[in-house]
């Protein structure tokens, strides 16, 4: 009885945690989203669709959010199709759409090859960079860092073909959704939890005051 009491303290410990991770994480995304004029709940609706469920939204926030301060994407269509191209290319190198979306975002991020390659995507960096640098009628040479920035995704989103993407697997959409309902319930029991977790606070640093040896 008693381990079985630890262990239900502990798992409402820790959905309390994942609540106040995602509570906060939730906070940055929405501050994102509004700082690029844009609104965080299309972007959440539309990365949702797109992933098929296989993505707990916690995963998809931390990723939005990636996107926005790597000046990735800031709009909920940019994001939705980064997110079909991700879920396409994880599905034939064999990685979860989680990670793929994650490494599509990292990897232009930081205009890696390497990365994309890893996805199967391959860019032609200076045959993208000249045709980007035409379009807005400069020479390779003056393009900034955050314009072949912008060149590598605007390639990359070509990749979005808008086909039938591969169906998510069971085990990810399972996986997505209990990571959800481990949030949501933690949200709802958030309040008693942390009020626990507060007496249980004061009460060790009351334990540890009076074991303290006198100096």
């Amino acid at each position: 009885v008693v381990d079985f009491g630890g262990m239900m303290v502990g798992a409402a410990v820790d959905m309390g945690k994942a609540a106040d991770a995602s509570d906060r994480l939730r906070s940055s995304f929405d501050g994102l989203a509004a700082g690029a004029g844009v609104s965080s709940s299309e972007i959440m609706t539309r990365l949702k669709q797109a992933s098929g469920g296989a993505i707990a939204e916690y995963d998809l926030m931390l990723a939005a959010n990636k996107a926005m301060i790597l000046g990735v994407a800031d709009s909920a269509d940019e994001m939705g199709k980064l997110m079909e191209i991700a879920r396409t290319r994880g599905a034939a190198m064999g990685l979860s759409a989680t990670q793929a979306f994650n490494d599509l975002v990292t990897g232009l991020g930081r205009g890696s090859a390497l990365i994309l390659d890893n996805l199967g995507i391959v860019v032609d960096a200076e045959a993208t960079n000249a045709a980007y640098a035409e379009s807005i009628g400069k020479t390779v040479a003056q393009l900034t860092e955050q314009e072949k920035k912008q060149a590598l995704v605007n390639a990359t989103l070509k990749e979005a073909t808008g086909q039938a993407m591969p169906a998510a697997s069971a085990y990810e959409r399972m996986g997505a959704a209990m990571a959800d309902m481990k949030v949501e319930l933690g949200d709802l029991f958030g309040p008693a939890i942390t009020a626990a977790a507060n007496m249980i606070a004061q009460g060790i640093g009351a334990i540890n005051d009076s074991l303290e040896l006198p100096a």
